[in-house]
């Protein structure tokens, strides 16, 4: 029986977030896919087993989609969905978030059209988290000079 592995839902998930159709609603099929690699993990496909990587290119599916948020009350979606991605992957027995979870989702605030104290709030949080963690290495620091540079003169 042939049935697709961790590798299978990371391609498909980049081919989504590659697509030159940038639309919201992708996300739901990005959302939807990560659910069913779940329960085939759960369901015994022991090569579905979810890893950071698998939830980073999910992360890249909403900074490549950002941009195209039109409306305060999408990109307040765009903010709960990230936060609760981020709990997801802080919670999980299996992985952990990583430098490029951290960065992945301060380039996704950057792209958000409406840059306000709100976005700012959630990116010092950010900021914050990753430091606890012990995530706040070289990449994490280049990505804070390009997309929050106030934060480091506070």
């Amino acid at each position: 029986e042939i049935r697709p592995t961790v590798v299978s839902y990371i391609s498909c998930l980049k081919a989504w977030s590659r697509d030159t159709e940038r639309e919201p609603k992708k996300l739901v099929h990005a959302h939807k896919l990560i659910e069913r690699m779940n329960q085939s993990y759960i369901s015994g496909n022991k090569a579905a087993k979810p890893v950071t990587a698998v939830y980073n290119t999910l992360l890249s599916c909403y900074k490549n989609v950002a941009t195209y948020v039109r409306t305060r009350d999408d990109q307040i979606d765009v903010l709960l969905s990230l936060s609760r991605l981020l709990d997801e992957m802080r919670q999980s027995k299996d992985f952990r978030p990583d430098q490029i979870t951290y960065v992945t989702i301060l380039k996704t605030l950057k792209r958000l059209p409406i840059q306000d104290e709100r976005t700012e709030g959630v990116m010092r949080r950010i900021v914050n988290s990753c430091q606890e963690e012990g995530q706040l290495g070289k990449q994490m620091l280049n990505a804070v000079k390009k997309v929050c540079p106030w934060l480091l003169n506070r």
